[in-house]
Protein backbone atom coordinates (compact mmCIF):
# COMPACT_ATOMS: atom_id res chain seq x y z
CA UNK A 1 0.00 0.00 0.00
CA UNK A 2 1.69 3.29 -0.68
CA UNK A 3 1.94 5.88 1.90
CA UNK A 4 1.06 9.18 1.08
CA UNK A 5 2.73 12.73 3.02
CA UNK A 6 -0.26 15.12 3.22
CA UNK A 7 -0.65 18.75 4.76
CA UNK A 8 -3.51 20.34 6.75
CA UNK A 9 -3.89 24.14 7.57
CA UNK A 10 -6.22 25.74 9.82
CA UNK A 11 -6.18 28.71 12.37
CA UNK A 12 -7.02 28.86 15.76
CA UNK A 13 -6.93 31.43 18.36
CA UNK A 14 -3.48 32.49 19.61
CA UNK A 15 -4.71 31.40 23.64
CA UNK A 16 -5.25 27.93 22.59
CA UNK A 17 -2.20 27.52 20.28
CA UNK A 18 0.17 25.92 22.27
CA UNK A 19 -2.56 23.70 23.69
CA UNK A 20 -3.61 22.47 20.27
CA UNK A 21 -0.57 21.68 18.91
CA UNK A 22 0.33 19.63 21.51
CA UNK A 23 -2.72 18.19 21.56
CA UNK A 24 -2.50 16.81 17.83
CA UNK A 25 1.17 15.92 18.56
CA UNK A 26 0.27 13.59 21.54
CA UNK A 27 -3.24 12.36 20.01
CA UNK A 28 -3.79 12.31 16.52
CA UNK A 29 -6.45 13.96 14.82
CA UNK A 30 -10.11 12.87 15.71
CA UNK A 31 -14.07 13.79 14.47
CA UNK A 32 -14.16 14.72 18.08
CA UNK A 33 -11.41 17.17 18.68
CA UNK A 34 -12.71 20.80 18.88
CA UNK A 35 -11.54 22.84 16.75
CA UNK A 36 -10.98 20.92 13.52
CA UNK A 37 -14.52 20.51 11.29
CA UNK A 38 -14.68 17.29 9.38
CA UNK A 39 -16.93 16.17 7.01
CA UNK A 40 -18.24 12.78 5.62
CA UNK A 41 -16.91 10.74 3.21
CA UNK A 42 -17.95 7.37 1.29
CA UNK A 43 -15.02 4.86 1.20
CA UNK A 44 -14.75 1.31 -0.62
CA UNK A 45 -17.65 1.74 -3.04
CA UNK A 46 -17.31 -1.04 -5.81
CA UNK A 47 -16.45 1.83 -8.75
CA UNK A 48 -16.13 -0.50 -11.50
CA UNK A 49 -19.46 -1.89 -10.94
CA UNK A 50 -21.19 1.19 -9.88
CA UNK A 51 -19.77 2.74 -13.18
CA UNK A 52 -21.83 0.72 -15.13
CA UNK A 53 -24.98 1.24 -13.62
CA UNK A 54 -27.47 2.87 -15.56
CA UNK A 55 -29.34 4.31 -13.10
CA UNK A 56 -26.41 5.40 -11.05
CA UNK A 57 -27.30 8.37 -8.45
CA UNK A 58 -26.21 10.24 -5.37
CA UNK A 59 -28.13 7.60 -3.46
CA UNK A 60 -25.18 4.74 -4.72
CA UNK A 61 -22.51 6.81 -4.16
CA UNK A 62 -23.49 8.68 -0.58
CA UNK A 63 -24.68 6.17 1.29
CA UNK A 64 -24.47 6.28 4.97
CA UNK A 65 -23.29 2.82 5.54
CA UNK A 66 -20.24 3.46 3.31
CA UNK A 67 -19.79 7.09 5.19
CA UNK A 68 -16.96 8.07 7.41
CA UNK A 69 -15.43 11.16 9.26
CA UNK A 70 -12.88 12.44 7.13
CA UNK A 71 -11.11 15.99 7.25
CA UNK A 72 -9.69 18.00 4.70
CA UNK A 73 -5.99 18.00 3.30
CA UNK A 74 -3.33 19.09 0.57
CA UNK A 75 -0.04 17.17 -1.17
CA UNK A 76 1.87 20.66 -0.97
CA UNK A 77 2.69 22.52 2.26
CA UNK A 78 1.67 25.82 0.07
CA UNK A 79 -1.38 24.45 -0.70
CA UNK A 80 -2.62 23.81 3.09
CA UNK A 81 -1.14 27.29 3.79
CA UNK A 82 -3.99 28.68 2.22
CA UNK A 83 -6.11 27.51 4.92
CA UNK A 84 -4.00 28.14 7.43
CA UNK A 85 -4.25 31.74 6.51
CA UNK A 86 -6.82 33.46 4.58
CA UNK A 87 -9.50 30.39 4.08
CA UNK A 88 -10.00 30.44 7.72
CA UNK A 89 -8.69 32.97 9.65
CA UNK A 90 -11.06 35.26 11.74
CA UNK A 91 -10.18 38.23 14.29
CA UNK A 92 -10.60 35.39 16.94
CA UNK A 93 -8.74 32.58 15.13
CA UNK A 94 -6.20 34.28 14.30
CA UNK A 95 -3.29 31.65 14.56
CA UNK A 96 -2.00 29.68 12.07
CA UNK A 97 -1.43 25.92 12.01
CA UNK A 98 0.06 23.71 10.05
CA UNK A 99 0.19 19.29 10.05
CA UNK A 100 2.30 16.96 7.91
CA UNK A 101 1.69 13.33 8.13
CA UNK A 102 1.59 10.32 6.43
CA UNK A 103 -1.83 8.36 5.31
CA UNK A 104 -2.02 5.00 3.51
CA UNK A 105 -3.33 5.99 -0.12
CA UNK A 106 -6.88 4.13 0.69
CA UNK A 107 -7.77 5.67 2.95
CA UNK A 108 -7.76 9.19 0.77
CA UNK A 109 -9.72 10.35 -1.75
CA UNK A 110 -10.30 13.78 -4.06
CA UNK A 111 -11.60 17.02 -2.52
CA UNK A 112 -13.37 18.00 -5.08
CA UNK A 113 -16.02 20.38 -4.26
CA UNK A 114 -13.34 23.82 -5.54
CA UNK A 115 -13.05 22.21 -9.06
CA UNK A 116 -13.85 19.13 -9.87
CA UNK A 117 -17.30 19.22 -9.43
CA UNK A 118 -17.67 21.81 -10.79
CA UNK A 119 -16.48 21.09 -14.42
CA UNK A 120 -18.52 17.67 -14.24
CA UNK A 121 -21.63 19.82 -13.80
CA UNK A 122 -21.09 22.43 -16.10
CA UNK A 123 -17.46 22.30 -17.73
CA UNK A 124 -17.40 22.92 -21.53
CA UNK A 125 -16.10 19.29 -22.63
CA UNK A 126 -14.02 20.67 -25.75
CA UNK A 127 -12.74 23.24 -23.03
CA UNK A 128 -12.32 20.62 -20.07
CA UNK A 129 -11.16 17.90 -21.65
CA UNK A 130 -7.29 19.22 -21.35
CA UNK A 131 -7.51 20.39 -18.59
CA UNK A 132 -8.98 17.73 -16.52
CA UNK A 133 -6.33 15.32 -17.91
CA UNK A 134 -3.29 17.87 -17.03
CA UNK A 135 -5.00 18.10 -13.32
CA UNK A 136 -6.04 14.50 -12.75
CA UNK A 137 -4.19 11.90 -15.63
CA UNK A 138 -5.91 10.35 -18.08
CA UNK A 139 -8.75 7.81 -16.23
CA UNK A 140 -10.57 10.81 -15.07
CA UNK A 141 -12.37 11.42 -18.37
CA UNK A 142 -13.94 7.89 -18.09
CA UNK A 143 -15.89 9.40 -15.31
CA UNK A 144 -15.83 13.01 -17.45
CA UNK A 145 -17.46 11.81 -20.66
CA UNK A 146 -20.07 9.83 -18.80
CA UNK A 147 -21.04 12.93 -16.77
CA UNK A 148 -21.14 15.06 -19.85
CA UNK A 149 -23.07 12.31 -21.27
CA UNK A 150 -26.27 12.70 -19.21
CA UNK A 151 -28.41 15.51 -18.71
CA UNK A 152 -28.85 14.13 -14.85
CA UNK A 153 -27.05 16.52 -12.89
CA UNK A 154 -27.36 13.44 -9.97
CA UNK A 155 -25.60 11.57 -12.25
CA UNK A 156 -23.02 13.80 -12.71
CA UNK A 157 -22.16 13.76 -9.30
CA UNK A 158 -22.50 10.63 -8.66
CA UNK A 159 -19.83 9.82 -11.54
CA UNK A 160 -17.92 12.78 -9.81
CA UNK A 161 -17.96 10.73 -6.50
CA UNK A 162 -16.85 7.48 -7.99
CA UNK A 163 -13.94 9.52 -9.84
CA UNK A 164 -12.67 11.08 -6.79
CA UNK A 165 -12.43 7.51 -4.91
CA UNK A 166 -10.83 6.16 -8.11
CA UNK A 167 -6.73 5.00 -6.73
CA UNK A 168 -5.50 6.14 -10.40
CA UNK A 169 -6.95 9.48 -10.70
CA UNK A 170 -5.91 10.39 -6.84
CA UNK A 171 -2.59 9.29 -7.55
CA UNK A 172 -2.30 11.22 -10.86
CA UNK A 173 -3.78 14.66 -8.69
CA UNK A 174 -1.35 14.39 -6.28
CA UNK A 175 1.66 14.35 -8.65
CA UNK A 176 0.19 17.33 -10.59
CA UNK A 177 2.03 20.21 -10.23
CA UNK A 178 -0.09 23.40 -11.71
CA UNK A 179 -1.53 25.97 -9.49
CA UNK A 180 -5.30 25.71 -9.79
CA UNK A 181 -7.97 28.85 -9.33
CA UNK A 182 -11.18 27.02 -7.96
CA UNK A 183 -14.38 28.16 -6.43
CA UNK A 184 -14.56 30.71 -3.45
CA UNK A 185 -10.90 32.05 -4.39
CA UNK A 186 -9.55 28.92 -3.50
CA UNK A 187 -5.77 28.42 -4.62
CA UNK A 188 -4.42 24.92 -4.59
CA UNK A 189 -2.27 22.24 -6.88
CA UNK A 190 -4.23 19.13 -5.45
CA UNK A 191 -6.90 18.89 -2.16
CA UNK A 192 -7.95 15.33 -0.78
CA UNK A 193 -10.05 14.28 1.49
CA UNK A 194 -8.92 11.79 4.58
CA UNK A 195 -10.31 9.38 6.16
CA UNK A 196 -10.10 9.85 10.17
CA UNK A 197 -8.62 8.85 12.46
CA UNK A 198 -5.20 9.70 12.20
CA UNK A 199 -3.18 8.21 14.30
CA UNK A 200 -0.59 9.90 16.88
CA UNK A 201 2.21 8.06 15.07
CA UNK A 202 0.95 9.50 11.76
CA UNK A 203 1.83 12.99 12.30
CA UNK A 204 5.03 14.19 11.25
CA UNK A 205 4.98 17.53 12.92
CA UNK A 206 2.79 20.35 13.64
CA UNK A 207 3.41 23.76 14.06
CA UNK A 208 2.67 27.33 13.74
CA UNK A 209 4.73 28.94 10.78
CA UNK A 210 5.79 32.62 10.89
CA UNK A 211 5.00 33.88 7.65
CA UNK A 212 2.92 32.84 4.74
CA UNK A 213 4.99 31.19 1.45
CA UNK A 214 4.50 33.30 -1.60
CA UNK A 215 1.41 33.14 -3.87
CA UNK A 216 1.92 31.28 -7.21
CA UNK A 217 -0.06 32.34 -9.84
CA UNK A 218 -2.45 30.29 -11.03
CA UNK A 219 -2.17 27.98 -14.29
CA UNK A 220 -5.77 27.05 -14.70
CA UNK A 221 -9.13 28.56 -13.09
CA UNK A 222 -12.61 27.12 -13.09
CA UNK A 223 -13.34 29.98 -16.04
CA UNK A 224 -10.68 27.93 -18.42
CA UNK A 225 -12.76 25.03 -19.14
CA UNK A 226 -16.57 26.50 -19.06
Amino acid sequence: MTTLRLYRGIAVASSTLSDTVSSIVATGLTKEKKGHWSIEQSWGLPIDALLQKVDLSTCDTRSGSVSRPAICASGTEDGAAHYAWPRNQTSRDDAPILMEFDVESNKVAIDGKDFLYTAFQQGIPEKARRVLESLFGPKVLTYAEAAWASACQDRRIALCDLASMDAEVVAAHYRNPLVIHGRSRTVFENAFTVALPIRPDAIVRVWSPNSRPAQRAPSVTLADIM
